[in-house]
C-alpha cells in the first residue's frame, strides 16, 4: 500500500462514485411518482404507496410503487435507470420477467418503467423483455400513455 493520503483519497473517490451511481435512478423514481400522482388524483378510491413492503419484488426489495384501489393492491410499478450497458440491466430484466409471473398469480398488474442510454445499445434485451412483461415503458411513454393504461388496469 502507498501512503495513507493516497489510500484515503482512493476510498473517497470510490465512495463518491458509488453515491452518484444511483442518483439518476432516484431522480427517475421521483419523476415517475409525480406522473403517477397526477394520473391518480382524478380517480376515486385510488392510493399510491411508495416503497410498499406489502409487495416484495426481488431479493426482498420493497416495490417502488403500489397502486391501490379500494384498499387492495392492483398495480406494481418498478423504476430503473441505466446509463451503462452490462450484466446489471440484463439481470434486472430477467428478474422482472420472473416477477411478472408472480404478480400475475396474485391477480396484480406490473409496469416496469426503465430508461437511460444503456438501452439504446441493448435493444435486443429490451425487445425480448417486452415479450414477457406486459408493460415495459420509458419515462416518455409513461407520460404519454400512463393516463390511459393505469385506469384500464384498475378497472380490469
Amino acid at each position: 500500500m502507498g501512503d495513507l493520503y493516497s489510500y484515503m483519497l482512493g476510498v473517497e473517490v470510490g465512495l463518491d462514485t458509488n453515491s452518484r451511481k444511483n442518483r439518476s435512478g432516484e431522480i427517475l423514481e421521483r419523476l415517475v411518482e409525480l406522473l403517477l400522482n397526477r394520473t391518480l388524483t382524478c380517480l376515486e378510491g385510488v392510493q399510491l404507496k411508495r416503497g410498499d413492503p406489502a409487495i416484495v419484488t426481488r431479493r426482498r426489495k420493497k416495490a417502488d410503487f403500489v397502486v391501490y384501489r379500494d384498499g387492495e393492491p392492483r398495480i406494481v410499478v418498478e423504476c430503473n435507470f441505466y446509463s451503462d450497458t452490462g450484466s446489471k440491466p440484463i439481470e434486472t430484466a430477467n428478474a422482472y420477467i420472473d416477477f411478472q409471473r408472480k404478480v400475475r398469480e396474485l391477480g396484480l398488474s406490473f409496469i416496469w418503467v426503465t430508461d437511460g442510454r444503456a438501452w439504446r445499445k441493448m435493444m435486443g434485451t429490451i425487445r425480448e423483455t417486452s415479450r414477457e412483461i406486459d408493460f415495459v415503458l420509458n419515462y416518455k411513454m409513461l407520460s404519454q400513455r400512463g393516463s390511459l393504461i393505469i385506469p384500464k388496469l384498475l378497472n380490469d
